[in-house]
């Protein structure tokens, strides 16, 4: 390569590299706590730098130059020798007593002996898991002619990743890169939601004058049980709340009594200005409370 049109590319990876290894070196020398023990490969025909090939090349150029090199021949004396060169005084490997303490977070607890017992896989069945989201996109009891994507579930998803009109192609193709919208939909996709923004009413919602909470979780109490309420999307201003749920169906009264518990969770948060709006995107309505 030196003698070719690529000679400074690979003079330069070559510094480089030799670089990196030396940082890799002083890093591994700089590791020992009390001695240092160290092997390399004996290279017979070390003339000049020239040879210098590797990292045990260039220790043994070090240790030629040393006026401490004790050359020490083994059984096959003509054909390796051995070098060695020493330096300090090597040390005894004493691990130093820990402190006894009764603070918990400072105490090393015993080890733990855990058992891992493999039973049969059972004949004639496969366990398939889903180890992600796309779970909540897939219909395990759907008909037959019903297609596998949840379509509202899809386009909750999108709502979910879009804060502004900026930001729907963005969050079209993420979904296509994860497999839960086809190549071939997505410019429908994008086109829909470009659509469904130009209500007035809508626009205002992403526009970015409000800090956006999607997908808000409220913590409650029922009954004894821990639980979670999740409007789609919250927008708060300095004077208003705004708590906006995505419909893809048709109404139902659930909704209505779903948006009144939005609204009365934030009321007890103290949140100001409250108003709720039931978004039917696919039929372009919206119910106000």
């Amino acid at each position: 390569m030196k003698n070719t049109v690529f000679s400074d590319e690979y003079r330069q990876e070559t510094v480089l590299s030799w670089l990196d290894n030396l940082n890799l070196l002083y890093v591994a020398f700089t590791r020992a706590e009390q001695n240092l023990i160290i092997f390399g490969k004996n290279k017979k025909q070390l003339i000049s730098l020239e040879n210098i090939k590797n990292v045990s090349d260039l220790l043994q150029w070090i240790i030629f130059d040393k006026k401490t090199v004790i050359p020490r021949l083994t059984q096959d004396s003509l054909e390796n020798d051995f070098y060695h060169y020493e330096t300090g005084i090597l040390t005894n490997i004493c691990k130093t007593p820990e402190e006894t303490t009764a603070n918990p977070l400072k105490q090393t607890p015993p080890p733990m002996y855990i058992d891992y017992v493999s039973g049969e896989f059972p004949k004639g069945k496969s366990v398939f898991k889903q180890s992600n989201q796309s779970r909540e996109f897939i219909g395990s009891d759907s008909p037959a002619n019903e297609k596998y994507i949840t379509y509202g579930n899809v386009m909750h998803a999108l709502f979910a990743s879009i804060d502004t009109e900026n930001d729907i192609d963005k969050a079209v193709d993420r979904l296509v890169s994860a497999g839960l919208i086809l190549p071939e939909e997505k410019d429908a996709y994008k086109d829909k939601i470009h659509s469904y923004l130009q209500n007035p009413q809508v626009k205002d919602w992403f526009s970015g004058r409000y800090t956006i909470y999607p997908e808000f979780s409220i913590i409650v109490k029922e009954e004894g049980t821990i639980t979670t309420k999740r409007p789609d999307r919250v927008l708060l201003s300095d004077d208003a709340t705004l708590v906006i749920d995505y419909k893809f169906g048709e109404p139902r009264r659930s909704h209505e009594t779903q948006m009144q518990e939005y609204l009365t969770l934030l009321q007890t948060m103290n949140y100001p200005n409250i108003k709720g709006f039931i978004w039917y995107v696919e039929r372009g309505d919206i119910v106000t409370h």
